[in-house]
């Protein structure tokens, strides 16, 4: 991969942080080494009020692969739209960083239904480039 030219330097080093952070979880086993929850029931108040990704299986075995800064928020209106959740694993994560690159991978290597195609279907590169613009 290329480095962006004509960037600040806290893009480069952000562009760089999201690489680095692809690297370590391309790994199913540096999957393992985060900090998860498996199986929440969402119907219940069990969801942390943390920055992480989220994986929500519905009735028919379909998944849904999303990030939030806020979990507790944002599957609560999940919740409020869909009665057909079943399960609910989550990955605690430190920053919105790493929470929109393990969504990508996730959605890379799950390819849910209910995400549709465009993150599933954009290169590595393409998300790199992406999100090093989007720095916040």
């Amino acid at each position: 991969m290329k480095i962006i030219k004509h960037n600040t330097p806290e893009k480069v080093e952000y562009y760089n942080s999201i690489l680095n952070y692809l690297n370590i979880l391309r790994n199913d086993k540096d999957l393992d080494n985060l900090e998860q929850i498996k199986g929440i029931n969402i119907y219940k108040n069990t969801i942390p009020n943390k920055c992480g990704v989220y994986i929500l299986t519905f009735e028919d075995n379909e998944k849904y692969v999303g990030s939030s800064i806020n979990l507790r928020r944002r599957l609560n209106q999940h919740k409020n739209k869909r009665s057909d959740i079943i399960n609910v694993d989550i990955y605690i994560l430190d920053n919105e960083l790493f929470a929109h690159t393990l969504e990508y991978l996730l959605i890379v290597r799950l390819k849910p239904k209910w995400n549709g195609s465009t993150l599933g279907n954009m290169t590595e590169e393409k998300f790199v480039e992406l999100y090093s613009n989007w720095i916040p």
